[in-house]
């Protein structure tokens, strides 16, 4: 019982902590089943798990299968190559899958669970990273500030409902915390071993996501404040041989993670140069734009859906934005070694973002873990400024309290809010049991998951008991994708209708408050006249046979509204 009580006292605090992120982590994980309605899994993990699966049979291995997504890095693939391989072993051990083959066709059938691999990859990254917040909060500070960071990641609003998606960006967060702990090492007098563990964790970070890559700084500052206490040459200091091994381990993983630089350099460099300037510009986004402090004083568009809450104060809370302000003064003014360290990394990632035309908080996702132990030291060192211990405990309280449950309230509600039954799944339901099959039906970008006759895997899809009908579907937003390799063209909505013999029309609010945000308003007038006329002339000439509101106010589903056209073309 005594060393049950030793190990409560020494790691309690952290397992209930660990465990209570965890939860919030899983509720609402299968939202959306048997669809997937988040965009980024719907086109990124589909292409990962066609890449993913090839990457698990050795004679399709080529320069155009590593390039297969574009030039986004591809370790995160390899990781989902692994999982699938699992999953596609236990299908044909257990008699779901008669051979390896077959796996393929019960991908088309049940997409669902392959995302939902994904999905779990991220939950235990979430999960993992509050661990090593931990860590280094109490190699860093204190083992107040650690558990108090600990907890403000396993509630936080933006991090829990990220977990949630099976993308990259959590899976990133975790390999640059990994790198940073061992960096955190490093300036804490760490061997060599801690240099190449540093290194080789960044260099898997990069190759996950490019703007990852620069957590190799922190490794740089840690360094040099351990070689200059030390006597000697400058240049000895600069060239020593583990800072050196940081950097070759560094490389070395990154180029394992993704050899497209080694394949084909040129391909690599200007598809890295193009998306930079595609982020810069914000080219082909409607709303894009805002300016260097926007995240901070959300001047920027929104958001919808699984991106809503788009700036610090909302997706991290008010209290903790203010903690982390404060907190970042608070550590330039202190400057001490932790200080600079810790500071280095969101610091110059933020100057990076922050400046590019397209805003997202899914780009600045690695950056809130640090900005979360940033307001957790603050708030010890807040509480430290009374010798009364009493007095601490009460400000740790308070303090930990304004942060922690309002965040932790959210990520509760959202978490329940995913559980709710898509209004996009309420609306197919309603056009299959009252449509035709076959029908011409016209669609906004966040429409229902019809099954398309256009659909380039068709024929396996329609064995699948999610669709009781096929239809013609059409695209009423230029540039969207359909179904298959179809684009819509930049087109006048109405006259497309007219001239296709569209007879219905889903419109969903997501589409239309992207054309009605303040930036696109303002930036693109003559294309929201445009689309106003089109929205119009629906009123006009057709009617509404059924409207499905939005069901909660996270904004994780559209309203919809089903039109039949009145006009015979």
């Amino acid at each position: 019982m005594s060393k049950l009580k030793q190990w409560g006292e020494k790691y309690g605090y952290i397992f209930l902590i660990i465990l209570a992120g965890f939860v919030l982590r899983i509720i609402g994980l299968q939202f959306g089943k048997p669809f997937r309605y988040h965009p980024d899994e719907l086109k990124l993990v589909y292409q990962l798990v066609y890449q993913a699966g090839n990457l698990l049979q050795i004679h399709h291995w080529s320069k155009q299968l590593i390039f297969l997504i574009g030039v986004y890095p591809p370790f995160f693939t390899y990781i989902l190559a692994a999982a699938f391989a699992v999953y596609s072993g236990f299908l044909v051990v257990f008699g779901y899958a008669p051979n390896l083959a077959a796996v393929k066709e019960i991908y088309y059938i049940h997409p669902f669970n392959y995302h939902l691999i994904a999905r779990w990859i991220s939950v235990f990254a979430g999960t993992m990273s509050i661990g090593v917040i931990y860590l280094i909060g109490k190699k860093l500070y204190s083992r107040k500030t650690a558990l108090l960071a600990a907890a403000f990641v396993a509630v936080s609003f933006i991090l829990v409902r990220n977990s949630h998606f099976g993308v990259v960006d959590i899976f990133q967060t975790l390999l640059v915390l990994i790198s940073f702990y061992f960096t955190v090492r490093i300036l804490h007098g760490g061997n060599w071993k801690d240099y190449a563990f540093a290194g080789i964790f960044a260099g898997l970070a990069a190759a996950t996501k490019w703007n990852a890559g620069l957590i190799v700084l922190p490794i740089i500052v840690a360094h040099f404040f351990v070689v200059f206490q030390k006597e000697g040459q400058v240049w000895k200091k600069i060239t020593s041989p583990n800072l050196l091994l940081a950097g070759i381990a560094c490389l070395a993983a990154f180029l394992i993670a993704c050899p497209m630089p080694l394949l084909d350099f040129n391909e690599f460099w200007g598809g890295i140069v193009g998306t930079a300037a595609f982020q810069q510009s914000g080219a082909k986004k409607l709303g894009a734009g805002g300016n260097f402090w926007s995240y901070f004083t959300g001047h920027h568009s929104p958001g919808y859906g699984f991106f809503y809450d788009n700036s610090f104060i909302p997706a991290m809370g008010l209290f903790a934005t203010i903690a982390f302000s404060l907190g970042m003064i608070y550590l330039l003014w202190k400057h001490r070694r932790e200080d600079i360290l810790l500071l280095s990394f969101p610091v110059v990632m933020y100057l990076l973002i922050g400046q590019m035309n397209y805003k997202a908080m899914r780009q600045l996702l690695p950056v809130v873990p640090f900005l979360l132990l940033i307001a957790s030291e603050f708030v010890v060192q807040l509480s430290e400024m009374t010798q009364r211990l009493k007095i601490q405990r009460i400000i740790l309280i308070l303090a930990g309290a304004l942060i922690v449950v309002p965040t932790g309230v959210k990520a509760l509600r959202y978490d329940i809010a995913l559980c709710q039954p898509d209004t996009r799944t309420l609306i197919k339901n309603w056009i299959e049991t009252n449509i035709p099959a076959g029908t011409k039906i016209g669609m906004e970008e966040f429409h229902p998951p019809l099954l398309s006759r256009h659909d380039l895997n068709l024929k396996l899809i329609k064995k699948s008991q999610d669709y009781k009908a096929v239809y013609d579907v059409f695209g009423l937003v230029p540039g969207m994708f359909v179904h298959g390799k179809q684009r819509t063209q930049d087109q006048n909505p109405v006259n497309y209708i007219l001239a296709n013999k569209i007879e219905y029309i889903v419109l969903d609010s997501f589409t239309y408050d992207r054309y009605h945000w303040k930036l696109t308003k303002l930036k693109n007038p003559k294309i929201v006249a445009k689309r106003d006329g089109f929205y119009h002339w629906v009123e006009k000439n057709c009617t509404r046979l059924y409207t499905e509101p939005q069901r909660n106010k996270f904004n994780i589903s559209p309203a919809l509204k089903i039109y039949k056209v009145k006009i015979n073309p």
